[in-house]
């Protein structure tokens, strides 16, 4: 998965292009017949995800206060918008921002993605350094850094908070 960020980092993302990328780089996957544009409608529609009841809780409180929850994420918007409508809380959501024909978090270009015309008013919560955290900084909005495990931080992209439980998210909000 690091390897894919990092080829397709600098580009304006498309399904014919990571489908492209995946056969270019997965050549076992033709040993077996599977195209890349299989192998990505498979992943794409694969469940990676789960959703804790604080995660719920947290959109209950944010919403219930007037904050507009955003998805900034680096999957296509069918998939997202599907794995919101399973969890049950896409009528928390103001607006989804995908990766269709743009540039992921991690990219400086990315900025492009959502417009914010007030950096304060804005926070990125998320569990990446390199993509949710970096995305921050490369905009100049303050982060929080979800770190359930506990791991220790060794890049040079450093949160402006780091949480180690959800439900302290609250704390900085």
């Amino acid at each position: 998965i690091q390897m894919f960020h990092s080829l397709l980092l600098d580009k304006r993302l498309t399904k014919d292009l990571v489908s492209s990328m995946i056969s270019d780089t997965m050549p076992i996957l033709r040993k077996y017949g599977i195209s890349g544009n299989q192998f990505l409608d498979i992943w794409n529609k694969s469940d990676c995800n789960y959703l804790t009841e604080d995660a719920r809780n947290i959109l209950d409180i944010t919403s219930g206060i007037g904050y507009k929850n955003i998805v900034l994420t680096d999957w296509w918007f069918e998939r997202q918008f599907k794995q919101l409508l399973f969890f049950e809380i896409l009528d928390y959501i103001e607006e989804i921002y995908a990766v269709d024909g743009q540039y992921q978090k991690a990219c400086t270009k990315s900025f492009s993605r959502l417009y914010i015309k007030n950096p304060s008013d804005y926070i990125m919560i998320g569990d990446s350094i390199p993509s949710d955290i970096a995305y921050a900084k490369n905009v100049g909005i303050d982060s929080i850094w979800y770190n359930k495990k506990g791991i220790k931080n060794v890049s040079s992209i450093i949160p402006t908070y780091e949480v180690r439980d959800l439900m302290s998210i609250l704390d900085y909000i």
